[in-house]
């Protein structure tokens, strides 16, 4: 358990996921949650199989958009400053939704299982525009 708070710099945290090659930096992890910086470069996309844990996500940079559904079929996107919160069990897709230039997140989940875990679905296109205030689980 962690004995004191720790505070952490967004440019920081970019600068040490760069320079570690990869897409996503984990730059916390305790017994209730796990915190990391997530970047896409312009057009990329990402595929994980749902996860037992609630997952948020802070838009930094850029624009993201969220593919949900069993067959990824809503789609809503968000800029900087945006939350997007996905809760367990749900199959998404964040896609990198900007052209030109990467889209940086940050993510908290609660747990600590692996964040990237890749399904075995298409990419469906074309994108349904999605549905202002349409919730990620339909059941909610």
């Amino acid at each position: 358990m962690k004995e004191q708070e720790e505070f952490f710099q967004i440019d920081q945290l970019e600068k040490r996921r760069a320079q570690a090659g990869k897409s996503y930096l984990e730059f916390l992890r305790v017994p209730a949650m796990s915190a990391g910086v997530y970047t896409l470069p312009a057009g990329g996309a990402d595929l994980q199989k749902p996860h037992k844990e609630d997952e948020m996500y802070y838009v930094v940079r850029g624009r993201a958009r969220m593919r949900w559904g069993e067959q990824l079929e809503f789609s809503e996107e968000a800029g900087p400053g945006d939350f997007i919160y996905v809760p367990p069990y749900v199959p998404h897709q964040e896609i990198n939704a900007g052209a030109h230039e990467p889209c940086e997140a940050v993510v908290v989940r609660s747990g600590q299982d692996p964040v990237v875990v890749n399904l075995d679905l298409q990419t469906p296109e074309p994108a349904s525009p999605g549905v202002s205030g349409q919730p990620f689980h339909p059941e909610a």
